[in-house]
């Protein structure tokens, strides 16, 4: 029976037999490709995605938002929660979803209660929503 010896070394993996035979075999250029396009693929991804993450949290200074569109924007619920609690109207889902809010800006996309709407209508990307 042979015992087999493994080294790996640089490029090359060489395997030494018991008897001193000494095989040689080299790494799959095929493998070391798909390795390489896959960190590349994830690096651009990554690249792409994370700065839209960031800009997708805030509203825009000075635009009015419904609040489902807040909601869709980003993690505006407890916003929403403490502007209606701060202007004392009711938390319910239809004041939460169908309320108007203005954007007053800072680093939080910071809100303020408008109105609640019967109908909140989205007036689209870097427009103002209305009643």
């Amino acid at each position: 029976m042979l015992a087999w010896r493994h080294v790996h070394q640089a490029q090359s993996h060489h395997i030494t037999t018991t008897d001193g035979t000494t095989l040689t075999t080299k790494p799959n250029p095929t493998t070391q490709s798909r390795k390489m396009k896959l960190s590349t693929i994830l690096a651009v991804t990554l690249a792409v995605v994370a700065p839209a993450a960031v800009d997708a949290a805030n509203c825009k200074t000075g635009l009015h938002y419904c609040g489902y569109v807040l909601l869709r924007k980003g993690n505006y619920y407890n916003q929403i929660i403490e502007a209606l609690k701060k202007a004392d109207k009711s938390t319910s889902s239809a004041y939460v979803n169908h309320s108007l809010f203005y954007c007053t800006g800072g680093s939080n996309g910071n809100i303020k209660y408008q109105a609640k709407c019967s109908s909140c209508v989205d007036g689209g990307d870097g427009k103002s929503d209305h009643c």
